[in-house]
């Protein structure tokens, strides 16, 4: 699997909103792009990390931490888990 340093900055933004089960829409509004751009990053994530789909890449955002990129090691929410068990189920 690819590392998530592979990905950029802006990339990482639409992962993290993705992992929050933000629609295309909310994410364009919250980045200030198109909803067709976000469009195109999300299929250029899911390409470089060799991901299928946006549930698989809200876990993957879980998984390596990029909503944490300090490093602090803090519980995350539990609601989290909740969250991405729901969308990958849904």
């Amino acid at each position: 699997m690819t590392h998530p340093d592979t990905i950029t900055d802006q990339e990482k933004n639409v992962a993290l909103l993705v992992a929050q089960g933000k629609t295309n829409t909310e994410i364009a509004a919250t980045l200030f792009l198109t909803p067709g751009t976000v469009r195109n990053y999300v299929s250029s994530i899911l390409a470089k990390l060799y991901l299928p789909n946006r549930a698989a890449l809200a876990v993957y955002v879980v998984q390596h931490d990029l909503n944490n990129p300090h490093g602090d090691r803090s519980l995350p929410d539990p609601d989290t888990y909740k969250d991405l068990a729901y969308m990958a189920y849904a």
